[in-house]
Order: structure tokens, then sequence, then C-alpha cells
């Protein structure tokens, strides 16, 4: 009795587990189908990430109104007056005895005595005879032309001097150049515009020579 009965639950068993995978079948089979459908459905319903083109604004440089703006200055032209100067007086450089103006010049003094003295009782100045002297002037330096100017300064006649003459000249030097001043000559310049007369009256004085530079008188 016990064996024929657990043959019968063995076979209640075994048909409740055909029906079961019978029945069991197509809901797997429509669940797949389901779960198939709904992702394909999640898939198609997703949206697609296209990108727009979306323009980049450009940053514009706003002021802050709390910053106080630093004034900015522009120039001004204006116009610089010219300063006027007024040039002062410039002397007149006074052209000494040379053929370029000089500070300084060097001054000679020769004696001469010129002329015949006649035999005469009394204080004569010189001894009866003729009497000739010759100054000679010489530029011993190779700097150019030099101008020289003469003065003859006779001595007072009977107590009275004679009048003042002005410088005779320029008498030019070249480089190493010599020249003569004889009685003639400076009786020419005691008296100028006459004759030289024959013999020569005594004349006594002293010779002014002035040069810009050193010479050699004799």
């Amino acid at each position: 009795m016990n064996k024929r009965r657990f043959s019968l639950l063995a076979a209640l068993a075994i048909v409740a587990a055909l029906l079961a995978s019978v029945l069991l079948r197509p809901t797997a089979s429509a669940s797949t189908n389901a779960q198939a459908e709904s992702t394909l459905s999640q898939i198609t319903a997703a949206p697609q990430n296209t990108p727009t083109a979306s323009a980049t604004p450009i940053p514009t440089n706003t002021p802050d109104p709390t910053e106080t703006p630093i004034p900015t200055s522009t120039p001004t032209s204006t116009e610089t007056p010219i300063p006027t100067s007024t040039a002062p007086a410039t002397p007149t450089p006074t052209i000494l005895p040379d053929s370029v103006p000089t500070r300084h010049f060097w001054s000679y003094s020769v004696p001469f005595v010129c002329g015949a003295q006649q035999s005469s009782p009394g204080t004569e100045a010189a001894a009866p005879g003729s009497y000739s002297t010759a100054i000679m002037l010489r530029n011993p330096f190779y700097r150019g032309e030099l101008w020289v100017y003469i003065q003859p300064v006779q001595t007072a006649i009977n107590g009275i001097p004679p009048a003042a003459l002005p410088f005779e000249g320029p008498l030019i030097l070249g480089n190493g150049a010599a020249a003569a001043t004889d009685c003639a000559s400076l009786w020419i310049m005691l008296h100028p515009g006459g004759p030289v007369p024959q013999p020569i009256p005594l004349a006594i004085g002293n010779v002014a020579i002035v040069s810009a530079r050193t010479i050699d008188v004799s």
C-alpha cells in the first residue's frame, strides 16, 4: 500500500514538473522578448548628444564702477619765445705794426748823428767834422713778412724841441731780409717834401723803431 502511494506521488511530481516546464517556457520567451523590446525602446529613446555650435562671447573689459579713472593730461603746443640778445659792442682793435694784429710790440731806440759840423767857438754837441749814421734792421725769423715802423726824433735846437713826427712806414721785411736807414732817409723824414742839402747840416737825435716781433737792430 505504501509502495503504491509512493509511486503515485512520484508520477504526480513528474507530471507537475512537465506541466511547469510547459507553462514556464512561453512566459520566459515572452519575458525575453519583452526585455529585448524594453531595451530597444530604451536605446531608441535615448537622446543623442549632438554638439551644437554655440558662439563664444568675447569678453569685454567693463570698467569697475568703483575704480577712479586716472586723468590723462594732453600737452598743449605753446610757442617758445626766442630770446633776443643784443650783441655787445665789439671794440675796434688797434692795428699794430705787423701784417697781423697783435697785443704786444717791440720798441727800439737808436741814436744817430748826421751832417757836417763847422768849426766855431762855443759848446757844440759834436766836434767839427762830418758825421754819418746807418741803422741796420733785419728780420731773423722765417715766419712771414714783418712790418717795421720808424720815427726819427731830433734833439732840441737852441733849446727848442722840434715838433713830434709820425711813424714812417711800414718798412716790410721778408723772411731773413734786411734794410738800412741812412742819414739821407732820416733827413727826408725830418724834413718831408724838401730836397736833401749837400752837405747835410748837423742833426742829432734818436730813431724809434717799432715791430710786432723782435728784430736785429745794429
